[in-house]
């Protein structure tokens, strides 16, 4: 029998199922629910890629606090209770988020290690997993433009090097306008 849905506190090993947590005082709730929020979210900061500055989100994102826990507890708990959880994890300013390791969309992604591939740039890493996701399917939005055969030619040629003939210039002038 499969075991139903628990939500756990740090100090928690058994966790309450959500009828269990409907019955809850309003503190507790919040705490169950920010300790929900906290292992599924990060500040994307953390392990989140970025390109010239900005966050690529790659597994999805940003996400708004109060939108999550209303989608996840709406059946269980109020719009105010989502509204106060949300508040609570956007205290120190945090206000986009990313999905963390334990994150149903990052399930059996692996974490590359940072000496992994010592030679490669956060783009380059960025590149080499949209590739790998693209060719098993999992980047949907690319398909709605038809543009998933595009992409992988384009993220393949990215990745070669270019090939300099004996007559070409170390250092090219930039070109004109």
């Amino acid at each position: 029998m499969a075991q139903g849905k628990r939500y756990y506190l740090d100090d928690d090993e058994y966790g309450v199922t959500p009828s269990q947590l409907k019955r809850l005082g309003r503190k507790k709730q919040v705490a169950y629910m920010t300790a929900w929020f906290r292992r599924n979210y990060e500040d994307p900061s953390y392990r989140t890629p970025r390109d010239a500055g900005q966050f690529i989100y790659l597994w999805g994102g940003p996400y708004d606090a109060f939108d999550v826990m209303l989608a996840e507890f709406a059946n269980t708990l109020s719009s105010d209770r989502a509204w106060e959880a949300a508040q609570e994890v956007q205290a120190d300013g945090t206000v986009e988020w990313a999905p963390s390791e334990h994150h149903p969309d990052r399930a059996g992604v692996q974490a590359a290690e940072p000496d992994e591939r010592p030679d490669e740039t956060p783009v380059e890493q960025l590149s080499a997993e949209l590739l790998r996701r693209l060719h098993r399917g999992e980047e949907r939005w690319l398909g709605k433009f038809g543009q998933v055969d595009e992409w992988i030619s384009c993220l393949t040629a990215a990745k070669l090097p270019r090939i300099r003939r004996d007559d070409d210039e170390a250092n090219p002038p930039d070109a004109q306008p």
